[in-house]
Protein backbone atom coordinates (compact mmCIF):
# COMPACT_ATOMS: atom_id res chain seq x y z
CA UNK A 1 0.00 0.00 0.00
CA UNK A 2 1.30 3.39 -0.93
CA UNK A 3 2.00 4.91 2.48
CA UNK A 4 4.79 2.55 3.54
CA UNK A 5 7.73 4.85 2.67
CA UNK A 6 6.25 7.99 4.14
CA UNK A 7 5.15 6.19 7.30
CA UNK A 8 8.74 5.42 8.29
CA UNK A 9 9.64 9.14 8.19
CA UNK A 10 6.90 10.24 10.54
CA UNK A 11 6.79 7.44 13.14
CA UNK A 12 8.54 9.59 15.76
CA UNK A 13 5.98 12.43 15.62
CA UNK A 14 3.01 12.66 17.99
CA UNK A 15 -0.29 11.21 16.77
CA UNK A 16 -1.75 14.39 15.28
CA UNK A 17 1.54 15.40 13.59
CA UNK A 18 1.91 11.90 12.08
CA UNK A 19 -1.61 11.96 10.68
CA UNK A 20 -1.22 15.55 9.43
CA UNK A 21 1.99 14.56 7.60
CA UNK A 22 0.02 12.00 5.58
CA UNK A 23 -3.33 13.78 5.39
CA UNK A 24 -2.94 17.53 4.83
CA UNK A 25 -6.71 18.15 5.14
CA UNK A 26 -6.94 16.87 8.70
CA UNK A 27 -7.57 19.30 11.55
CA UNK A 28 -8.41 19.02 15.24
CA UNK A 29 -11.99 19.96 14.36
CA UNK A 30 -12.68 17.29 11.70
CA UNK A 31 -11.52 14.05 13.31
CA UNK A 32 -11.03 12.26 16.60
CA UNK A 33 -8.85 9.30 17.57
CA UNK A 34 -11.03 6.37 18.63
CA UNK A 35 -8.48 3.72 19.61
CA UNK A 36 -4.76 3.40 20.33
CA UNK A 37 -2.26 2.50 17.65
CA UNK A 38 -1.73 -1.17 16.85
CA UNK A 39 -0.16 -3.09 14.00
CA UNK A 40 -2.42 -6.12 14.57
CA UNK A 41 -4.79 -5.05 11.76
CA UNK A 42 -5.05 -2.48 8.97
CA UNK A 43 -7.83 -0.48 7.30
CA UNK A 44 -9.15 -3.52 5.42
CA UNK A 45 -9.37 -5.61 8.57
CA UNK A 46 -10.98 -2.66 10.37
CA UNK A 47 -13.84 -2.18 7.88
CA UNK A 48 -14.43 -5.95 7.77
CA UNK A 49 -14.54 -6.23 11.56
CA UNK A 50 -11.33 -8.27 11.79
CA UNK A 51 -9.08 -6.73 14.44
CA UNK A 52 -6.81 -9.80 14.48
CA UNK A 53 -5.29 -9.75 10.97
CA UNK A 54 -3.56 -7.40 8.55
CA UNK A 55 -5.22 -7.93 5.15
CA UNK A 56 -2.86 -7.48 2.22
CA UNK A 57 -2.42 -9.31 -1.12
CA UNK A 58 1.19 -10.37 -0.69
CA UNK A 59 3.10 -13.62 -0.61
CA UNK A 60 4.28 -12.88 2.94
CA UNK A 61 2.77 -15.31 5.43
CA UNK A 62 2.43 -12.55 8.05
CA UNK A 63 -0.52 -11.07 6.12
CA UNK A 64 -3.96 -12.48 5.35
CA UNK A 65 -5.71 -12.44 1.97
CA UNK A 66 -8.80 -14.59 1.29
CA UNK A 67 -7.95 -15.38 -2.32
CA UNK A 68 -4.80 -16.34 -4.20
CA UNK A 69 -1.92 -14.12 -3.10
CA UNK A 70 -1.10 -12.44 -6.38
CA UNK A 71 0.49 -9.28 -4.92
CA UNK A 72 -2.01 -7.34 -6.99
CA UNK A 73 -2.71 -3.96 -5.39
CA UNK A 74 -4.96 -2.80 -8.23
CA UNK A 75 -8.31 -1.34 -7.30
CA UNK A 76 -9.93 -4.17 -9.28
CA UNK A 77 -8.29 -6.74 -7.01
CA UNK A 78 -9.65 -5.03 -3.90
CA UNK A 79 -13.13 -4.53 -5.38
CA UNK A 80 -13.22 -8.26 -6.14
CA UNK A 81 -12.10 -9.17 -2.61
CA UNK A 82 -14.76 -6.89 -1.09
CA UNK A 83 -17.36 -8.51 -3.38
CA UNK A 84 -16.33 -11.87 -1.93
CA UNK A 85 -16.99 -10.35 1.51
CA UNK A 86 -20.56 -9.46 0.54
CA UNK A 87 -20.19 -5.90 -0.77
CA UNK A 88 -21.53 -4.65 -4.09
CA UNK A 89 -20.51 -1.59 -6.07
CA UNK A 90 -22.81 1.38 -5.50
CA UNK A 91 -23.08 5.04 -6.41
CA UNK A 92 -21.79 7.69 -4.05
CA UNK A 93 -21.35 8.14 -0.35
CA UNK A 94 -24.89 9.01 0.75
CA UNK A 95 -26.09 7.16 3.85
CA UNK A 96 -28.41 4.26 3.01
CA UNK A 97 -30.25 2.92 6.08
CA UNK A 98 -29.83 -0.83 6.47
CA UNK A 99 -26.50 -0.87 4.63
CA UNK A 100 -22.89 -0.45 5.63
CA UNK A 101 -20.94 1.49 3.06
CA UNK A 102 -17.23 1.68 2.32
CA UNK A 103 -15.16 4.13 0.29
CA UNK A 104 -12.03 2.88 -1.47
CA UNK A 105 -9.23 5.40 -1.95
CA UNK A 106 -7.25 5.11 -5.16
CA UNK A 107 -4.08 6.59 -6.60
CA UNK A 108 -2.75 5.74 -10.06
CA UNK A 109 -5.09 2.75 -10.31
CA UNK A 110 -3.90 1.20 -7.05
CA UNK A 111 -5.81 0.71 -3.82
CA UNK A 112 -4.51 2.97 -1.06
CA UNK A 113 -7.07 2.94 1.77
CA UNK A 114 -10.64 2.05 2.73
CA UNK A 115 -12.99 3.85 5.14
CA UNK A 116 -16.26 2.64 6.68
CA UNK A 117 -19.31 4.88 6.92
CA UNK A 118 -20.95 5.19 10.32
CA UNK A 119 -24.76 5.43 10.65
CA UNK A 120 -24.31 9.16 11.36
CA UNK A 121 -22.74 9.69 7.93
CA UNK A 122 -19.27 10.25 9.43
CA UNK A 123 -16.47 7.82 8.55
CA UNK A 124 -14.07 5.58 10.46
CA UNK A 125 -10.60 4.58 9.32
CA UNK A 126 -7.63 2.59 10.54
CA UNK A 127 -4.44 4.42 9.62
CA UNK A 128 -1.99 1.62 8.82
CA UNK A 129 -0.33 0.52 12.08
CA UNK A 130 -1.46 3.69 13.80
CA UNK A 131 -4.72 4.70 15.42
CA UNK A 132 -8.32 4.28 14.33
CA UNK A 133 -10.01 7.60 13.75
CA UNK A 134 -13.49 8.93 13.12
CA UNK A 135 -13.56 11.68 10.49
CA UNK A 136 -16.23 14.08 9.26
CA UNK A 137 -15.77 13.55 5.51
CA UNK A 138 -13.85 11.39 3.09
CA UNK A 139 -11.83 14.42 1.99
CA UNK A 140 -10.17 14.59 5.42
CA UNK A 141 -7.84 11.73 4.38
CA UNK A 142 -7.54 12.66 0.72
CA UNK A 143 -4.03 13.60 -0.35
CA UNK A 144 -0.75 12.49 -1.86
CA UNK A 145 -0.37 9.44 0.40
CA UNK A 146 -3.93 8.12 0.60
CA UNK A 147 -5.20 9.16 -2.81
CA UNK A 148 -8.85 9.99 -3.36
CA UNK A 149 -12.10 8.16 -2.56
CA UNK A 150 -13.18 6.89 -5.96
CA UNK A 151 -15.10 3.63 -5.45
CA UNK A 152 -18.06 2.99 -3.18
CA UNK A 153 -19.46 -0.34 -2.11
CA UNK A 154 -22.22 -1.43 0.25
CA UNK A 155 -23.63 -4.53 1.92
CA UNK A 156 -26.65 -5.16 4.07
CA UNK A 157 -25.98 -4.69 7.76
CA UNK A 158 -25.88 -8.00 9.55
CA UNK A 159 -27.41 -6.42 12.65
CA UNK A 160 -28.67 -2.99 13.63
CA UNK A 161 -25.83 -0.59 14.49
CA UNK A 162 -25.12 0.15 18.14
CA UNK A 163 -26.19 3.64 19.10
Amino acid sequence: MGTMGTTARVDQLDAFARIKALCPNIADSNHRVTSPETSAYNCVGWVLGDEQRWWEPTSSEQYFWPTERSEDYSIESYVEMFREEGFEVCEGSAVEPGFEKIALYVMDGEFMHVALQLPSGRWTSKLGGWEDIEHDTLEVLQGPDYGSPRHFMKREQAQPPLL
